[in-house]
Order: C-alpha cells, then sequence, then structure tokens
C-alpha cells in the first residue's frame, strides 16, 4: 500500500516561478483558444510595425510630393522676376528718354508671366501650409499700381512699383522654399540642387537686375560718388553670390554624376565675365565705363543666361525629387506585398500546425478512451513523425504486447 501511495504522490514542480501564472493559465484551456492567444500575441506586433513602417514611407512621399508643389511654384514665379526685371529697366531707359521699341513686347511678357502665376502659381500656393496671403496680397497691389501708371513719370516714379513686384516675389520664393519642406531636405543629391535653384539663383537674378542699373546710373554720371560705392557694392554682392552658385554646382556633381553639371558651370561664365570686366573699371579711379546702353545689352544678356540656369537646376532639381518618390512609392508596394504574403503564409502555416496538432490529439484522445473502457482491437495507425507519432507508436507496441 505504501509504495502505491508513494507512485500517486505528485512530483515537486519544475516550471519556473516566473512562467508558473502562464502555465497555470494555459492549464485552464482548450487547444484552439491556446492557438487563438498564441496567434494574436504574434500576429499584432507583426501587423503594428509594418504600419508603422508603410506609414513613415508614406509620410516621406507626402513630404518630397510638397517639395515637388513648393518647387512648382518657384518655378513659375522665377519667369516673372526675369520679366519684371527687363521691363523695368526698360521703363526707366524710356523715362530717361532712350528710346526702347522692345517695350510693348516686354509688356506682354510681363503680362503673361503674371498671368500664369496667379492661374497656376495661387493654387500651388494655396495648397502649402501656409499660403503667403500677405505676400500675394502685396504682389497684386504693387501689380495694380504699375498697370494703373499713367504717362509722364519720372524714371524713379516708374521703377517704384515694379521694384516692389520683384521684392514681393523674392518674398515668395522664400515663402514657397520654407513651406514646402525644399529649405530642410537633408539628402545631399537633392539639397545643393535646391539651394542653387530656389534660393542663390533667384537671390542672383534680382541682384543682378540692381547691377544693371547701378552701373547704366554710374555710367551715365561717373562723378557720382553715390552712384560709384553702389555699383561697387552690387558687384560684389555678384561677385559672392557666383561664388555660392559654383560651389552649390560642385556639390551636386559629387552627388548626382549623372547632371549636366559642366554645362550649368558653363551657363555662369557671361555672368563671371560681366563681372569681371565691370569690377576694375570701377574699383580704378579714372577708368572710362561703357555706354549705358551696351552695359544694359551685357547685363541683360547674362541675366537671361542665369534665368536659363535657374531653370535647368530646378528641372534637375524635379527629375531627382520625382525618382525619389518613385523609389519610395516602390519601396512601399514591395514592402507592403511581401509583408502580406509572409503574413498569409504565417496564418496559413499556423492553421495547418493547428490542424495536425488537433487531429494527433484527438486520435490519441479517442485511443486512450477505447483502451481505458478495455477495447484493445483497434490498432493506431500513427500519421507522420512527429510528437503525437511518437506518442501513439510505444502505447499501440505495449498494448499488442500484453495482448
Amino acid at each position: 500500500m505504501s509504495s502505491s501511495i508513494a507512485l500517486s504522490r505528485a512530483k515537486p514542480a519544475s516550471t519556473p516561478f516566473w512562467a508558473r501564472l502562464g502555465v497555470s493559465w494555459f492549464r485552464k484551456m482548450r487547444f484552439p483558444a491556446k492557438a487563438g492567444v498564441i496567434l494574436v500575441f504574434l500576429l499584432v506586433p507583426i501587423l503594428v510595425t509594418s504600419w508603422m513602417l508603410v506609414s513613415d514611407r508614406r509620410a516621406v512621399v507626402a513630404a518630397t510630393q510638397m517639395e515637388r508643389q513648393g518647387l512648382q511654384a518657384i518655378q513659375l514665379m522665377v519667369p516673372a522676376m526675369e520679366a519684371t526685371q527687363l521691363l523695368r529697366r526698360a521703363l526707366v531707359d524710356q523715362a530717361n528718354g532712350v528710346d526702347r521699341p522692345d517695350v510693348p513686347d516686354l509688356r506682354k511678357r510681363f503680362q503673361a508671366s503674371m498671368d500664369s502665376l496667379t492661374r497656376q502659381g495661387k493654387p500651388l500656393l494655396d495648397g502649402l501650409p501656409d499660403p503667403g496671403t500677405e505676400h500675394w496680397q502685396a504682389l497684386m497691389a504693387a501689380f495694380k499700381a504699375a498697370e494703373a501708371q499713367p504717362a509722364g513719370l519720372s524714371a524713379a516714379e516708374v521703377r517704384k512699383p515694379y521694384v516692389d513686384i520683384s521684392e514681393q516675389l523674392g518674398d515668395l520664393v522664400e515663402h514657397a522654399v520654407d513651406q514646402s519642406g525644399l529649405a530642410l531636405d537633408p539628402d545631399g543629391d537633392s539639397y545643393y540642387l535646391m539651394a542653387a535653384g530656389t534660393v542663390t539663383l533667384p537671390d542672383l537674378l534680382e541682384t543682378f537686375g540692381l547691377t544693371r542699373a547701378a552701373l547704366a546710373s554710374l555710367a551715365a554720371d561717373a562723378e557720382n560718388g553715390k552712384l560709384l560705392a553702389q555699383a561697387a557694392a552690387r558687384l560684389a554682392v555678384d561677385k559672392k553670390l557666383l561664388g555660392l552658385v559654383e560651389g552649390d554646382l560642385k556639390r551636386v556633381a559629387e552627388f548626382n554624376a549623372e547632371l549636366p553639371v559642366k554645362a550649368h558651370m558653363d551657363k555662369l561664365a557671361a555672368a563671371r565675365d560681366f563681372v569681371a570686366r565691370m569690377e576694375p573699371l570701377v574699383m580704378q579711379p579714372g577708368s572710362a565705363l561703357p555706354a549705358p546702353a551696351e552695359i544694359v545689352r551685357q547685363s541683360t544678356a547674362a541675366i537671361e543666361t542665369l534665368g536659363a540656369l535657374q531653370r535647368a537646376v530646378a528641372a534637375d532639381l524635379d527629375r531627382v525629387l520625382a525618382a525619389r518618390e518613385a523609389r519610395l512609392n516602390g519601396r512601399i508596394v514591395a514592402g507592403t506585398v511581401l509583408i502580406t504574403l509572409m503574413a498569409l503564409a504565417g496564418l496559413y502555416f499556423f492553421y495547418c500546425f493547428f490542424l495536425s496538432m488537433r487531429s494527433g490529439m484527438r486520435t490519441l484522445t479517442e485511443r486512450m478512451k477505447a483502451m481505458a473502457s478495455g477495447d484493445l482491437t483497434d490498432t493506431l495507425v500513427p500519421k507522420g513523425r512527429d510528437e503525437t507519432a511518437d506518442d501513439g507508436g510505444p502505447r499501440e507496441t505495449g498494448c499488442e504486447l500484453r495482448v
């Protein structure tokens, strides 16, 4: 009797203390419930992590799309800046008695650029987090003042509203750069293109126009010390900005070897040569400047070349951003497909595991019940080579030996 009692005593618990709660909980469940709990705790973290990764990629895509939107708006502002400068110079010359037969064509160009900005650029600005309403209203006020100018005004009076237009366009460019996120782009393949195409070159276009006016005025009044100082200061600013553009383009070549950086560099030649020619004449007392008309002609050609450079750099930037957007979208699609396939495969194999275990346990349970009732005639045929088959084999052999 004592030996029977000893055999029936429970063995000491071998479950670690930190797992006892879970083991106790699982012992109160049937196998389908256990499988469901395991599935939930495995699948939910995977799905949440996948969702977070996809959401992060989508946020980057949205930021890239916003950058492209800001760039498109800037590409409508820069032609308006160029047209404003050219018309402003022509009207000032006309007010000073210089014959400028190209004024009607320049007016049409100016009007067309402003119409395009109003029709296409304003909706793009409205799509930014801050549409820059105050800048736009100031721009439209200056534009209406320029349109309403009567004939017979002095050069300074003619010039004023067009200077205001240029200033507001410059403010709008800066606003678009800030609000679209172009200024915060950390990637080297786009940052230096952004710096050159949306910051430095638009500034250079405006300052070059001011330099043109200062040099033309100095050529007409060479003894004016104030005009001499203004011209020298304007040339120094242009020289500095040209150096910044050249430095940005060199960095672009480091990150984007496939871009035509050399062709972009060549477009700086006209502006560099103009500054190199004018600077000694301004700095050396007694040097004779070219005629105002010649200064205007040379500087206008340089400005048009800089405008073409800005458009080319901005087009390169748009292509880089478009390629990044396509690449990110491709990764999102590939990642989503891979995650979906892996999740489906995991569900499939987990379901197969559930069926195989349930089938094995059901077979063992039925056999054990039959044996408990004294039925030893049914022979258990194990399926497969897993643990349930191993458990079935010895019992079958033992029963056959006892029979």
